[in-house]
């Protein structure tokens, strides 16, 4: 059966990105040997045809070169467990998909293939990373993964909820919360937030983004530990806690994964959630999935009434977090040549415009 390759609008939206996608373009292929047999890890995301499609454009290539991929994905749940068990037992992927900080910390572990040259080679075709994304991938001015796309989040919202009650829309942590104060009623297993601090980016991205804003950082732009007892970190920290104590969050969402708030959010038992694009693609597919023309009605009233709002900010701005996502190549690949020749197809233009 014929892929049908997936356009740049499809992508950005399967990948709940809010950041543009990085074509690196083709490239003369590198020499490699034929029916060469690659390891693919990619993010699993929400969004299945996203899934699909960039595991058919691996087997493109594959059918291209007379080679295989075997694509293996991981979650943002089992990421890092997967990568060190990976690196610890010597079975790491020929190419991997990167967040924002694996690239630094595993090429500090000696992991990565040092990309700088054929980053360079074409340059000319797609000019360099981006000044924003350049940090993540650039370390001691060597390039140890190529940019791929940035996934940011929004701060999800009840329009109708907010309504009724008429509160105001929250544009800082601190308006949030009187919101969710405003608008919970637990009686009726309603609440008026639903953030977990777990180990997935809903948890550690928007921690992040609260101590940015709040002008708190566990480092000192000398290198420098900051204590977690800083003026500034210990008001992020109240918030963070607060939300909890004063009882405006459902009882498990200290358990939720990384689908939970999603999955609260469409059922109505939150008002506010931090989360991704998923959550309106979600909705869309419900809509396109409803059983009759009441359920189509209720489903479009529902995708109408959630607002997709700014991240919040906090005393020292918005400082909004953002993963940046990346392809790197294990040192341990068996075919590097093999291994860039994929990572410029998935790239290229032909797959991702």
């Amino acid at each position: 059966m014929a892929h049908r390759r997936v356009s740049r609008r499809q992508f950005l939206i399967g990948t709940a990105t809010t950041g543009a996608a990085l074509a690196w373009g083709t490239r003369e292929a590198p020499a490699q040997k034929k029916a060469a047999s690659l390891r693919l890890w990619i993010l699993k995301t929400y969004v299945e045809p996203t899934n699909k499609a960039v595991e058919a454009s691996a087997q493109r290539w594959a059918a291209k070169h007379g080679g295989s991929v075997t694509v293996e994905y991981f979650t943002f749940e089992d990421m890092q467990t997967k990568y060190v068990a990976a690196i610890e037992n010597k079975n790491t992927p020929d190419v991997g998909q990167l967040e924002t900080s694996a690239p630094a910390r595993f090429a500090g572990m000696g992991q990565l293939l040092d990309l700088t040259g054929f980053a360079k080679q074409i340059e000319s075709q797609v000019g360099k990373p981006p000044a924003n994304v350049a940090p993540v991938n650039i370390i001691d001015g060597k390039l140890w993964a190529i940019p791929w796309y940035i996934m940011a989040p929004f701060w999800y919202v009840w329009r109708d909820e907010f309504e009724k009650k008429k509160v105001k829309l929250p544009t800082t942590f601190e308006e949030a919360k009187q919101a969710a104060h405003a608008l919970n009623r637990p009686t009726d297993n309603f609440y008026g937030l639903g953030q977990s601090w777990n180990r997935t980016a809903d948890g550690y991205g928007v921690m992040q983004s609260l101590m940015y804003s709040y002008g708190a950082s566990w480092v000192g732009k000398d290198g420098k530990y900051r204590s977690i007892k800083t003026p500034a970190m210990q008001k992020a920290m109240r918030w963070a806690t607060d939300i909890y104590k004063e009882g405006i969050q459902p009882a498990d969402t200290l358990t939720w994964t990384g689908s939970g708030n999603n999955e609260n959010f469409i059922a109505r038992n939150i008002a506010q959630t931090s989360n991704g694009p998923s959550i309106t693609f979600a909705m869309e597919n419900a809509v396109a999935k409803a059983t009759d023309a009441a359920d189509r009605k209720k489903k479009e009233e529902a995708l109408a009434n959630h607002v997709a709002l700014p991240h919040p900010a906090g005393p020292e701005g918005l400082r909004m977090w953002a993963i940046a996502m990346s392809f790197a190549i294990f040192k341990n690949s068996k075919d590097p040549e093999a291994a860039m020749s994929l990572v410029a197809h998935l790239l290229s233009p032909e797959e991702t415009l």
